[in-house]
C-alpha cells in the first residue's frame, strides 16, 4: 500500500507520486476520526453508541463535512496507484501484488478483526441497550459464529471488486478494434482536470449519480450484496482516478485550485447540512442540493489533491511513517475505540474530552501495536512492503579512549 512498496523511488515524477500516497494514507485516518465523533453527534446513529449525556452540532459539522469527501477520495487515489501499477509491472504481478497486500489482509480480518471490531457493538446492543445480561461467552459466540457484516473493511471488499473489473476490461480491451482504444484514449487524454470548470463538470456527472442515492451522501452498507449506490458512486472516482493518472503530469498545476475548490467546497456544505437527509417537500430545491452536492464532493476531493501536491510532495520520514502505518491503524481501531466510547459513556470525565481521550488512547494503542507486532513482521511485509531496521552504530571503544593500553 506504501509508495514504496510500489517502487516509487525509481519514477521520475516521484515527488508527485510520494503527495498521493501521503494522500491516500490521510483519507485511511480521516476514517478513524469520522469513527471517534459518531457518539456524540445530534443526530443519533442507529447502528451505533451513543452518549447520550453529550452531543454537539459541530460533530455533526465534521461528521458530514469529512464523510462527503473521504471515501471518494480514497477511491479515486486507489485508482491511481492501480494504473500505475498495472502497467508498471504488468496483470499477472499487479494481480498477485494485489492479492497480498488487498485480498489476504480481507480474508484473515474476517475472521480475526471484524469479529473483535463487532464485539462491542453487541455488548452495547444486548447487554446495555436490551439489558439481555448476556455472558462473556455468549458475546464472543454472537461476534465470532455470527454474520454481522464487514463492519469498517467494506473498502476492501469494493477495491477487490474494482480490481476484478480492471482486469476484466483490460482482457476486453485486447479483442477490441485498435482505433477504438485509440479515439478513446486521446479523447480521455484530451480532458484537462487542470481546469477548474472540468472540474466542475466531473461534479456535474457525479450529481446525475446521486440521484440513485436516498439520500445527500453515500450511506454505507456493509453487508456482502453489491450496494449500488456505493459501487456506482466509489465507483465513479476509482474511474476518475484511472484517468487522472493518464495525465499525472497535470498534478502539479491542480494546485493552483487548491484553495478556490477547499473553500467553495466548504462553503457548499451548509445547504447539505440543512437536507442531510434528503427529505424535503420541495423537489426543485431537492433537485438542486442534488447537484450541489455532487459539485462539493469533487471541489473537496480536487481541492484536497492539489494540498498534498503542493505541500507533500517531497519524501519526509514522518509522513513515510504515517503512510506505512495507517493501513494498520485503520485495520484495528475499530474495537479500541467503540470500547472507549462506550466506557467513557456518562463518567466524571467531561463531555468534550471524552472524543479526545478514546481518539488519543486508540491511537496510542495502535502505534504501539504497530511498531512491536507489525512494522518489521510478516504483517508488515504483507501490507506495507518489507522494512528494515535502523543498524545502530557499532560500538568502537578505541574511538572513546584511544590511548588506552598504549602507552601514551
Amino acid at each position: 500500500m506504501s509508495s514504496d512498496s510500489l517502487g516509487l523511488k525509481n519514477l521520475a515524477n516521484g515527488n508527485r507520486l510520494h503527495g498521493m500516497d501521503a494522500l491516500r494514507a490521510i483519507a485511511m485516518l480521516l476514517g478513524i476520526v469520522l469513527h471517534s465523533i459518531i457518539p456524540y453527534r445530534i443526530i443519533v446513529q442507529n447502528n451505533w453508541p451513543s452518549d447520550s449525556s453529550f452531543h454537539s452540532f459541530y460533530f455533526d459539522v465534521a461528521y458530514v463535512w469529512i464523510h462527503t469527501f473521504r471515501m471518494p477520495l480514497f477511491f479515486l487515489v486507489a485508482g491511481f496507484f492501480a494504473r500505475f501499477l498495472y502497467f508498471k509491472i504488468g496483470e499477472n504481478r499487479f494481480l498477485l501484488h494485489r492479492a497480498k497486500r488487498i485480498l489476504l489482509p480481507f480474508i484473515v480480518s474476517l475472521i480475526t478483526i471484524v469479529p473483535l471490531s463487532i464485539f462491542p457493538f453487541i455488548y452495547y446492543f444486548d447487554n446495555i441497550i436490551q439489558d439481555l445480561n448476556l455472558s462473556l461467552i455468549d458475546l464472543f459466540k454472537k461476534s465470532f459464529f455470527e454474520w454481522n457484516g464487514l463492519i469498517h473493511l467494506w473498502f476492501l471488499y469494493y477495491l477487490i471488486i474494482f480490481y476484478i473489473i480492471t482486469i476484466t476490461f483490460q482482457r476486453i480491451k485486447i479483442h477490441l478494434p485498435k482505433s477504438l482504444i485509440s479515439k478513446a484514449t486521446s479523447l480521455l487524454s484530451s480532458f484537462r482536470f487542470s481546469k477548474l470548470i472540468n472540474i466542475i463538470i466531473i461534479g456535474m456527472v457525479l450529481s446525475l449519480f446521486s440521484f440513485l442515492y436516498k439520500d445527500i451522501v453515500i450511506e454505507v452498507y456493509t453487508g456482502l450484496r453489491i450496494n449500488l449506490e456505493m459501487f456506482v458512486g466509489y465507483g465513479f472516482f476509482y474511474f476518475i482516478g484511472w484517468i487522472l493518472h493518464m495525465q499525472s503530469h497535470e498534478l502539479e498545476f491542480i494546485s493552483k485550485h487548491t484553495w478556490t475548490c477547499l473553500v467553495a467546497g466548504s462553503l457548499l456544505l451548509i445547504p447539505i447540512l440543512m437536507t442531510s437527509k434528503g427529505n424535503t417537500d420541495n423537489t426543485y430545491f431537492y433537485v438542486i442540493i442534488k447537484l450541489l452536492a455532487g459539485v462539493q464532493v469533487v471541489l473537496m476531493v480536487f481541492g484536497c489533491l492539489g494540498f498534498f501536491m503542493k505541500y507533500f510532495n517531497s519524501e519526509n520520514k514522518r509522513i513515510r511513517y504515517i503512510s506505512d502505518s495507517s493501513y494498520w491503524f485503520y485495520l484495528v481501531h475499530m474495537c479500541f475505540i467503540v470500547s472507549l466510547q462506550i466506557g467513557l459513556m456518562n463518567s466524571i470525565v467531561p463531555g468534550p474530552l471524552r472524543w479526545l481521550v478514546s481518539l488519543l488512547i486508540t491511537t496510542l494503542i495502535s502505534m504501539i501495536s504497530y511498531d512491536v507486532f507489525v512494522r518489521y513482521s510478516i504483517i508488515g511485509n504483507i501490507l506495507n512492503g518489507p522494512r528494515k531496521r535502523k543498524q545502530r552504530p557499532e560500538f568502537k571503544r578505541d574511538r572513546l579512549l584511544p590511548n588506552l593500553g598504549t602507552g601514551k
